[in-house]
């Protein structure tokens, strides 16, 4: 139903790997998935619709209400995409911060040999340029 209502979107499984979805795509606009942040990892510019745990970061796109958005996504000019040592530090403090506020069920989740992997792997990712198509 929603399919012949909506005849331009593109209904993908949930199977389908966000990477390859991301790395084709020239913006990211999420409500509040984490596709938003890995988009940012990726260097592709996000917009966020809803109060998510990375929506302060300063090159996120934030938006409201349809008529902005609408008007934004035409402005190419205007996206602000991730800065590669910005995001950095950014991460750097996310994972400072949901270290000592977040416990999960995981008991090597927050030991300091699995952040210093985490930071690390984060770290490779923002090293390399970005493919923009």
């Amino acid at each position: 139903k929603l399919k012949k209502r909506i005849p331009n979107v593109l209904y993908l499984p949930g199977e389908y790997s966000t990477y390859h979805l991301i790395k084709k795509s020239k913006l990211v606009i999420t409500l509040a998935s984490t596709a938003g942040i890995e988009a940012m990892i990726l260097g592709k510019p996000v917009v966020v619709l809803a109060k998510v745990f990375y929506d302060q970061y300063e090159n996120v796109n934030f938006f409201d209400n349809y008529n902005d958005l609408k008007t934004f996504v035409r402005e190419e000019k205007a996206w602000k995409y991730p800065d590669k040592e910005s995001l950095k530090k950014y991460i750097a403090q996310l994972i400072h911060y949901f270290s000592a506020a977040n416990p999960f069920p995981h008991s090597e989740l927050y030991s300091a040999t699995n952040i210093k992997n985490i930071t690390l792997a984060i770290e490779k990712e923002l090293e390399k340029e970005p493919q923009f198509s």
